[in-house]
C-alpha cells in the first residue's frame, strides 16, 4: 500500500489517506497508537460505527478489508507501524 495523499492526520493516534492497494485507488484508515490495546479498541469503535451506519440504510462506502495491519507496509507512515486498519472504496 502506498499513501497518496493525506486526508486528516492525528499524529501518534490515527490517519485516513487515500492510497493505491491492489492496483486500484482506496480510502485508508490507520490506527497508530503504541499501545496495541488502545489502537484496537479505537478500531473496533469505529468499525462498530460504521456498521451501525450500514444496517439503518445510511449511503457508505463499501468496506473493502479490515483488521491487523502487522502485514501491511505503509509507505508514508513513519511514525508508527500502523496496529489495525480500514479500507475503504474510493469514491471519486
Amino acid at each position: 500500500m502506498v499513501i497518496k495523499t493525506i486526508l486528516r492526520y492525528l499524529p501518534g493516534k490515527r490517519m485516513t489517506a487515500i492510497a493505491s492497494h491492489d492496483d486500484k485507488d482506496v480510502v485508508v484508515k490507520l490506527f497508530l497508537q503504541r499501545c496495541a490495546a488502545k489502537a484496537r479498541k479505537k478500531f473496533q469503535k469505529e468499525l462498530t460505527n460504521y456498521q451501525k451506519l450500514e444496517q439503518t440504510g445510511v449511503a457508505v462506502p463499501r468496506l473493502l478489508e479490515f483488521g491487523s495491519a502487522a502485514e501491511i507496509d505503509v509507505e508514508g507512515c513513519k511514525e508508527y507501524q500502523p496496529k489495525y486498519a480500514l479500507i475503504f472504496e474510493y469514491i471519486k
